[in-house]
């Protein structure tokens, strides 16, 4: 959720997650959402290699094939030393195929993730 509280139920299990907090869940599960709100879903299947999602706000070297950056507040992300000015909500993904090394610097939190197909 990103901008209060998320109270669900799992597999008629009672759940809450705090603002910003990441929640896991298989596509078979049954879920209840008790929560009006904004938030960010990040939906990858199984068959994918590794993937991550965090909120970050610190400087990273990343070679993903896939890097979506999704800003939380107003921000500029340097991409190798490029500036991109980000809103509120601005959604920026970069597709690495080759998988070069990529030195990524936040001015605000941010979600970061990255894909690795199989």
């Amino acid at each position: 959720m990103l901008d209060n509280s998320l109270h669900i139920e799992v597999n008629k299990e009672k759940k809450v997650y705090k603002k910003y907090e990441i929640m896991e869940f298989n596509s078979n599960d049954e879920v209840i959402s008790y929560t009006k709100g904004i938030d960010f879903n990040w939906m990858v299947s199984e068959k994918t290699g590794h993937h991550k999602l965090q909120i970050t706000q610190s400087n990273h070297n990343c070679n993903a094939q896939i890097i979506l950056l999704f800003s939380l507040h107003t921000t500029v992300i340097k991409i190798n030393e490029k500036p991109y000015d980000l809103e509120r909500y601005d959604l920026l993904v970069i597709e690495n195929p080759k998988k070069e090394n990529i030195m990524l610097h936040f001015s605000n939190k941010c979600l970061y993730g990255t894909l690795e197909s199989l």
